[in-house]
């Protein structure tokens, strides 16, 4: 069974509110996850990042060689299992799926989870409001669009419109290029 948007957003917003942070890096220091960034390579194929328990502990390691937003994604994103998928990690510590796999529920909810933890609902209204169109936002927000597609995914439940031309899914990270180009 897969988590909705209205409780992933919920969640969002109550570990906002309880552990008064703004970053996936603060809110892994205020629940004790460990972060490592190590270098993983640059190949296309390279991990970007794991999410692993270990005797209770969750360790989080991110590919030092990407780009620093493409790290504050990914570190996002694997903080979204580590919030939203504990006891599967507890259970499994090594669990093995495909990273990123479009097919699997759990890296589509660590998606949303990571666009709904790194995209102010303001923040994309104003630049709305401003006429800039959906590659615009993505660009000027310094996100990649498909991460945006995700955002709109919650946008829409909150009866805000803004169209999307691409889909939400569940593989965009292993698509994208560890370098993302400055704008």
């Amino acid at each position: 069974m897969s988590l909705s948007l209205p409780w992933i957003s919920d969640e969002v917003q109550r570990l906002k509110k309880r552990f008064r942070v703004q970053s996936p890096q603060e809110l892994c220091d205020a629940l004790h996850i460990l972060i490592l960034h190590s270098p993983m390579g640059t190949v296309p194929e390279a991990c970007k990042g794991f999410t692993l328990c270990q005797d209770g502990v969750f360790v989080i390691s991110v590919n030092a060689d990407m780009g620093e937003d493409m790290q504050k994604w990914v570190l996002a994103h694997e903080t979204g299992h580590a919030v939203l998928h504990t006891a599967l990690l507890r259970d499994h510590p090594l669990l093995d799926i495909h990273p990123f796999s479009m097919e699997h529920i759990l890296e589509r909810e660590a998606n949303l989870f990571a666009a709904e933890w790194l995209l102010d609902d303001a923040d994309i209204m104003e630049l709305v409001h401003d006429g800039h169109d959906f590659y615009a936002i993505a660009s000027l927000l310094h996100v990649p669009p498909v991460l945006l597609a995700y955002k709109v995914q919650f946008l829409a439940g909150r009866g805000i419109s803004l169209l999307s031309p691409i889909p939400g899914c569940g593989d965009f990270l292993s698509a994208l290029p560890l370098q993302v180009p400055e704008t």
